[in-house]
């Protein structure tokens, strides 16, 4: 029978998150309530593990060319969370060469491209990332190869630093875009050869959960985090003023912290939508009424918070690269219930329902006289 999983310190620290968020909004002085304002504070955790096909992989294709340059090839699609970026800045640091010498192929074709299960369930990074991994480190392993046959040596007298492949008793040395082919003398003798490789990774040991008990282990990873907010509800009209947003993810390694930064700051922002504003409406024969801009409304810049902090961590860990865990989707995660803690604060309704407009708040504060 399978048991069920347990989750260590590895898996992320919740805590460090908590104490974060609770440090930026609940030891600020919140404003009494006044004539105008009613003013609340609000707290969630959360915890998500993305839910992926058992035989789930990426696979990656890399081929060095003779200005030590690399082309990289996945089947990734970058649909504006920064995959290619990120994809660039793995490759180069696996290979220990300028992010700039790396080439990322943008297009996908399932005739020419390698496989890839999905791009969903926030995986690009943490599956794609540990491909690019394996095919960086089988390439070194060809360069160090073939300048072993040059150097008349066992491959382990070979070094590599990014540019040069070294023996390590003499001190000679091959520039690594002269290995990318195999070597060439200068009679044109050529010997090892062209530095092209795959490599993929697979979550290890994934099964379906046991239709009996539901144990089983359906998940690679687990991301932790937690938020905090602080509001201010205008009495007259119901409306609803983020004042401070605070964020704290757990998510191994920051591969890149801007990019990551700003991925929690839109996904809060799209929550907000969710919890405040976006409500579909229908017409009596069930056709919707909104289904446009105008009428179905989202956030703008006036709407978004006057305040953002977000806190990364990272917690050492062996799942994605360098210890990466997946945390595209997970800054939405917690906002709603977040919020509709805040609100409870505010004015002590309870609200079960998404969204909750400023005609929701006018109705609760005019019941509770």
């Amino acid at each position: 029978m399978l048991s069920a999983k347990k989750i260590t310190k590895h898996h992320g620290d919740i805590f460090k998150c908590l104490d974060a968020v609770y440090g930026s909004i609940f030891t600020e002085n919140v404003p009494r309530e006044d004539d105008d304002y009613f003013y609340g504070r609000g707290l969630a955790a959360m915890m998500k593990s993305p839910k992926m096909s058992t035989n789930a992989a990426s696979t990656c294709y890399l081929q060095m060319n003779v200005d030590g340059s690399i082309f990289i090839n996945l089947s990734g699609i970058e649909m504006g969370q920064g995959a290619h970026t990120v994809f660039s800045q793995i490759a180069a640091e696996a290979m220990n060469i300028p992010v700039c010498k790396i080439n990322v192929y943008k297009d996908v074709d399932t005739q020419f491209s390698p496989w890839e299960w999905q791009t969903v369930a926030s995986m690009q990074t943490y599956r794609g990332g540990r491909a690019i991994q394996d095919a960086c480190r089988k390439a070194v392993e060809l360069l160090k190869y073939n300048a072993s046959l040059v150097f008349h040596s066992d491959v382990s007298y070979v070094d590599y630093d990014g540019q040069y492949c070294i023996h390590k008793l003499t001190g000679e040395r091959i520039p690594i875009g002269s290995l990318a082919r195999g070597y060439s003398y200068e009679n044109g003798l050529t010997v090892g050869i062209p530095v092209q490789t795959t490599g993929y990774y697979r979550v290890a040991d994934l099964t379906e959960p046991d239709p009996e008990t539901g144990m089983g282990n359906a998940a690679g990873s687990w991301t932790f985090g937690c938020q905090a907010a602080l509001i201010r509800i205008t009495k007259a009209t119901g409306k609803i003023d983020i004042l401070h947003f605070a964020s704290a993810f757990d998510i191994g390694k920051a591969i890149n912290p801007k990019t990551a930064r700003g991925q929690v700051v839109g996904g809060v922002v799209q929550g907000l939508g969710a919890t405040l504003m976006e409500k579909i409406s229908f017409k009596e024969d069930g056709n919707i009424k909104n289904v446009n801009f105008p009428a179905y409304i989202v956030p703008r810049i006036k709407d978004i918070p006057h305040k953002q902090t977000v806190f990364l961590f990272e917690t050492p860990n062996n799942e994605g690269p360098w210890s990466a865990k997946p945390m595209a989707e997970h800054p939405i995660v917690a906002v709603a219930p977040c919020i509709l803690n805040a609100i409870y604060d505010a004015i002590g309704v309870e609200f079960t329902k998404l969204p909750v407009l400023p005609s929701d708040i006018l109705v609760s504060i005019s019941r509770k006289g």
